[in-house]
């Protein structure tokens, strides 16, 4: 998991949560074309978090791991993060639109759908061209 927030004083923060998982070696099995189309994809869903935003830039749950809840603590973790930081207001994230496993999580989670974009260029180099751009505000959030 990795969360990115901007300060006061306009600095970027970033914090990660990683296991230790031979993150090259599985990079070398994917192969350098498509590597290359996820580094592209990824840098065309960049997100720059505004004043008082804590964004969820990657939460990713090793397939073998998957179903065992790792996914529902490691949000669970953010959501108590930014709701302990006095600086933070609310807690970001974008889904593919097709990831309804996740959006199920996260509407779970209390995060709603604000709005969502579209893109040729995802979708041809990720394969998903719609993403939901949702947020958490926290207990209080309808």
């Amino acid at each position: 998991m990795c969360l990115k927030w901007k300060e006061a004083d306009n600095r970027a923060e970033i914090t990660s949560v990683r296991a230790n998982s031979h993150w090259w070696g599985q990079c070398k099995r994917v192969g350098k074309w498509k590597l290359l189309q996820l580094i592209t994809g990824l840098h065309l869903l960049k997100h720059t978090p505004k004043l008082g935003e804590c964004y969820v830039e990657d939460l990713v749950v090793h397939p073998q791991h998957q179903g065992k809840r790792i996914g529902t603590q490691l949000l669970q973790w953010a959501q108590k993060y930014m709701l302990q930081s006095k600086s933070m207001s609310f807690l970001s994230l974008h889904v593919a639109s097709q990831n309804h496993q996740a959006i199920q999580l996260y509407e779970r989670y209390q995060f709603r759908k604000q709005y969502s974009t579209n893109s040729f260029l995802t979708g041809l180099l990720l394969g998903e061209n719609q993403w939901h751009y949702m947020i958490y505000k926290g207990d209080s959030y309808v």
